[in-house]
């Protein structure tokens, strides 16, 4: 993404044009690399969306998955409230909801789209179609319990992070967060129906 926009987003989405919205976020971002097909005019009902809830999200501004305390208040009350006023502003669906989410703190949303819904809410016991902010708090819920659960694997033999361990040993620089590794641990798992390949040599534990 240009450097500046992700930043000047994140920070103060009053800065940001919507040209530069609709260029860096909505065509190179949105469509190019999310797969998504929207088209140039939305591109000022969604940066009107993100200004909108701007100011909620400050709770989260220094929040990752790992440490934040997603079942209390004010977080428990703020992702719900979070992800159905941005779709309902920006008059879009879940996958443009969440993606927009994740760019606005990478740390800590996790994103997912029709598919990874259908699973997570297959998982939870939930009704497949369903669809909102309560349902997106507990696929948060549900993650950051994974994410644990991958913390704690890897340090009964290893330091660090597990993400930057990743990053390094697949040559990706800046690294990926770990919340970027379980969407493609998410996808993945739509991808191969549930079958995941062996793990290289190198992964602890193989």
């Amino acid at each position: 993404m240009k450097s500046g926009v992700a930043t000047r987003l994140r920070e103060n989405p009053s800065e940001v044009s919507i040209e530069e919205f609709g260029v860096t976020v909505l065509h190179n971002f949105l469509n190019i690399w999310g797969g998504c097909r929207l088209p140039a005019t939305k591109a000022g009902p969604l940066l009107d969306a993100v200004r909108t809830i701007h100011p909620q999200l400050s709770v989260v501004r220094n929040q990752n998955l790992l440490e934040a305390k997603l079942s209390q208040p004010p977080l428990s009350k703020l992702i719900p409230r979070s992800y159905d006023s941005l779709r309902l502003l920006g008059a879009t669906g879940s996958t443009v909801t969440t993606k927009l989410l994740h760019l606005l703190n990478p740390e800590f949303f996790v994103l997912w789209d029709g598919n990874i819904r259908t699973v997570a809410c297959s998982k939870l016991g939930i009704p497949k179609s369903r669809d909102d902010g309560e349902t997106y708090g507990q696929f948060m819920l549900m993650q950051q319990r994974e994410a644990e659960e991958v913390v704690r694997d890897f340090r009964r033999d290893n330091q660090g992070n597990p993400a930057d361990y990743i990053s390094a040993k697949l040559g990706y620089d800046p690294p990926k967060s770990l919340v970027r590794f379980l969407d493609e641990y998410n996808f993945l798992q739509i991808r191969l129906h549930g079958s995941c390949p062996f793990p290289p040599r190198w992964v602890p534990g193989t």
